[in-house]
């Protein structure tokens, strides 16, 4: 899978999980049995707890918490960011898998 691929695929867990948040805001019903999307959202969050303390903090501030294009400059050069972006994917990906 390209870095491409692997970045779309990743974006729509991610987006996946929001719409899944927002709607469970408005639609709260406590007594109902687990649905696909609250299985869903523990299969996501279960895979980012499960990711290295660099991987989490690249997911998050790309696909959770947007904090822009510039965010990783504090952090990391071009490069390693997008080597470590890769990695990020790759490994959150693996984490899904299992």
């Amino acid at each position: 899978m390209t870095f491409k691929e692997k970045e779309r695929l990743v974006r729509y867990i991610f987006n996946k999980r929001k719409q899944i948040l927002m709607y469970e805001q408005y639609v709260c019903d406590k007594n109902k049995e687990e649905s696909a999307e609250d299985m869903f959202l523990r299969w996501v969050h279960y895979a980012l707890n499960n990711c290295s303390k660099v991987s989490r903090l690249i997911l998050e501030n790309e696909y959770i918490l947007y904090k822009g294009k510039e965010w990783w400059y504090d952090y990391f050069s071009r490069s390693n960011y997008y080597r470590m972006k890769q990695k990020a994917m790759d490994e959150f990906l693996d984490c899904l898998h299992e």
